[in-house]
């Protein structure tokens, strides 16, 4: 195709219009005669090329005349290099058979070859299990976190159906819903079990999307698989967790039930004699030591010492009990001196080794309890239900008890 009119004595016809339609044009344009020698450049083309003079060079541009676009490397005074992408057409130019070229700088579009790099480093580089199939289910590829996630190495995988990793764990409406949800829509997602090469179950996330050609129709299925495993630990720790706060607000409620049966009589006396304020806002810094002792008390019943006179545990609680007597602590003293000490000691040890405190923890909280009723019962008995703060000198004397390291 010609750009030059068909009839030259037309009389719109102007040499000089064809100049000034390339010079006003952003992309680079080059006039070449057949031994591809430059007749025309404008401004945009001497910048592409570093302003370098280009009237009756040869720039080296493998032109052919028809050819529609290529991708070329251009090289600059400096010797930098760029990419542009090349139209060209055949021209009439002033006469002379030649071609013009447009040269349009693509250098910040990603070239195919780093495209084609840049996927295959996603593909190898990603953490979750990559599965590559054909229409028919036939794996066409793997990266190696599948191999890592299920065991089967890719020479294993390639050539087989993802029916190797089936668990048996569910149903054929399941996966009839799957395949229904693919070929709808092009996409499923959801949990799944799945089995390993060593035939150990484990759950899964696993997305599958169709991919499709220029025309639409589906060339592959690519599946990502995300093991859940640690995550539903993690979520079952939570939920031990959340169990054993429920456990101890419920101990904390039965002790203060358990105490209002158990002597109204004298505990109308030492619910007097405390007042409003608790032992954990009335004196911090003794009740959080008396925490403390009750931590390694439960510590030691977890040791599986059974609670019986003469032993550790017993000796302690009835220290403890002596000292929560001389501070003239109630029923809402104890439950929040254990419902802390649970707090404190469940938060860094296993998950099974803090649902045995709070198992343990129900029996030494009770004795506990015990001790301190019968040591009202012994020295309080006669006291009046007027008194209303801890004393001081017991304060100061239960903190000399532990320092000189009363257990």
């Amino acid at each position: 195709m010609s750009l030059a009119p068909k009839n030259k004595k037309d009389p719109s016809f102007d040499k000089d219009a064809l100049p000034s339609l390339f010079a006003a044009m952003p992309d680079g344009i080059v006039v070449l005669d057949a031994t591809g020698i430059v007749l025309y450049a404008n401004d945009s083309a001497h910048r592409m090329f570093g302003g370098r003079q280009l009237l009756g060079t040869d720039l080296g541009l493998a032109v052919v005349a028809g050819e529609s676009h290529a991708d070329v490397a251009v090289i600059d005074r400096a010797g930098g290099m760029a990419r542009a992408e090349l139209r060209a057409a055949p021209l009439d130019w002033l006469g002379q058979e030649a071609t013009v070229a447009c040269l349009r700088d693509v250098s910040e579009r990603p070239a195919p070859e780093k495209q084609l790099a840049l996927a295959g480093l996603v593909f190898e580089s990603a953490r979750e299990a990559i599965i590559v199939t054909r229409p028919d289910g036939v794996i066409v590829g793997v990266n190696p976190s599948f191999t890592t996630i299920t065991g089967y190495s890719a020479a294993e995988a390639l050539g087989n159906t993802p029916r190797l990793l089936t668990s048996g764990e569910h149903d054929r409406p399941f996966y009839e819903a799957m395949w229904a949800s693919i070929a709808e829509q092009g996409f499923w997602q959801g949990e799944i079990v799945s089995r390993r090469k060593d035939g150990s179950l484990y759950p899964e996330l696993l997305s599958i999307s169709q991919v499709k050609d220029a025309d639409g129709q589906v060339t592959h299925l690519i599946g990502i698989i995300f093991d859940l495993t640690q995550h539903k630990i993690h979520q079952a720790s939570l939920e031990e967790a959340r169990l054993q706060l429920q456990q101890s607000e419920t101990l904390r409620e039965e002790i203060e039930r358990r105490s209002l049966v158990a002597d109204s009589t004298v505990l109308s006396v030492v619910g007097g004699m405390y007042g409003s304020a608790p032992l954990s806002r009335s004196a911090r810094e003794v009740f959080d030591e008396l925490v403390q002792r009750y931590g390694r008390t439960l510590e030691l019943a977890v040791e599986n010492l059974a609670l019986k006179a003469g032993n550790p545990v017993s000796d302690q609680l009835r220290a403890l009990a002596e000292d929560l007597g001389y501070l003239q602590a109630g029923a809402r003293d104890v439950a929040e001196l254990h419902s802390e000490t649970l707090t404190r000691k469940s938060k860094h040890v296993p998950a099974m080794k803090a649902k045995a405190m709070v198992e343990e923890g129900r029996f030494l909280v009770l004795e506990l309890m015990g001790n301190l009723l019968s040591f009202y019962r012994k020295n309080y008995s006669r006291f009046p239900t007027a008194v209303h703060n801890v004393p001081e000198p017991n304060t100061k004397a239960v903190r000399s008890r532990t320092k000189k390291g009363a257990t």
